[in-house]
């Protein structure tokens, strides 16, 4: 399909807007130039309403959704994939609602690019009220928390040396931080993973506010479609999502849902 539409000068694009997210790539730049050191661990933990899903919905079909990888899961492996490069599921598990036989609950295991792994869960289970995201990244230096299943908020926490600090800031600006601690002298020298390194404070930074999920979203299509578009017309000729990233993101939740099963 895809050599197809290639040939016929065509675009097949799957719905992957997290990529456009100005936040999303403000995490990518802490990664690429590398200011809490590598990255070791991530998480996504999705407690999802299932307040408007009867159970006749087609949401729980998985001959019309998927499953819960498919359907939901795909828009994350290709986030981290986004931040860290290829990845491959290691391990993936199910649960069941009791009576119904509904696949409500399920988490996965990806190992991507210099063996970072990343645990995935979404649950299908909470009242609309309680509808909830988090995700986080654990490097040699620190972490990053995101809020929302489209993310507007972040707070780092890290230990840093000067030209760090003025990176971060000029990331994040007009982002709040503490000072948890000041470091001086011999105190500078820090030690993890058998490496030596400087840091002259300890901080925790806040960026980002209260926004509607659903606007944001609306302008993270607008973007992905606009981009697309320019494509097209020969505007651009570089992409943030690809149809390479959308088949890739779907054959890790196809994976995913076998080794669940």
């Amino acid at each position: 399909m895809l050599a197809l539409a290639q040939e016929k000068g065509l675009l097949v694009i799957t719905n992957l807007m997290q990529r456009y997210n100005p936040m999303i790539g403000r995490v990518q730049q802490i990664i690429k130039r590398n200011l809490l050191g590598k990255p070791l661990h991530g998480y996504f933990e999705n407690y999802a309403s299932d307040e408007g899903l009867s159970p006749s919905h087609w949401f729980w079909n998985r001959e019309i959704s998927g499953g819960i990888f498919i359907e939901h899961g795909v828009h994350f492996f290709d986030l981290f994939e986004y931040w860290l490069g290829s990845g491959h599921v290691v391990g993936a598990q199910r649960v069941l609602r009791p009576g119904s036989g509904l696949e409500e609950q399920v988490q996965a295991t990806v190992r991507y690019e210099n063996d970072v792994l990343v645990n995935f869960y979404h649950g299908f289970t909470q009242p609309g009220r309680l509808d909830r995201q988090e995700l986080r990244i654990v490097f040699e230096h620190g972490d990053i928390t995101l809020e929302e299943w489209v993310p507007t908020r972040l707070k780092l926490r890290g230990i840093v040396n000067e030209e760090q600090m003025q990176q971060l800031l000029d990331i994040f600006p007009g982002a709040g931080f503490d000072i948890s601690a000041v470091y001086g002298g011999p105190d500078r020298k820090q030690r993890g993973r058998h490496q030596d390194f400087e840091a002259f404070q300890k901080i925790e930074l806040h960026f980002g506010h209260e926004t509607d999920k659903q606007h944001l979203y609306g302008e993270l299509l607008r973007n992905f479609f606009t981009e697309q578009s320019d494509y097209l017309r020969g505007r651009i000729d570089k992409r943030r999502s690809t149809e390479e990233n959308g088949l890739r993101s779907l054959e890790m939740a196809h994976q995913a849902s076998l080794m669940a099963q």
